[in-house]
């Protein structure tokens, strides 16, 4: 049986991704905008990301498995406790 296709952009954040990547927070933009991050690693720790428009967020109490759709540009080291990050691009 042929493997079954996505039907759709592919780069839609809700669609599959051509790329998947280990992150390292770093304070400077990443090689690809990543759409989406998961956190392997961490209880009640900080994940500190900018935007495509270049503003910083925070988000706080992020656990082991939460997961986060959006376009990123960065995950910066200043601010992120939470280890173990997977971006999909």
């Amino acid at each position: 049986m042929p493997p079954k296709h996505h039907i759709g952009p592919v780069n839609d954040v809700t669609g599959p991704s051509p790329k998947i990547r280990n992150i390292t927070p770093a304070n400077s933009d990443m090689a690809d905008m990543i759409r989406k991050l998961r956190v392997g690693g961490g209880a009640a720790a900080t994940l500190t990301v900018w935007d495509e428009t270049g503003t910083s967020v925070l988000f706080e109490g992020v656990n082991a498995g939460d997961e986060f759709i959006g376009y990123f540009s960065r995950v910066m080291a200043t601010g992120t406790t939470a280890t173990n990050i997977v971006g999909w691009a």
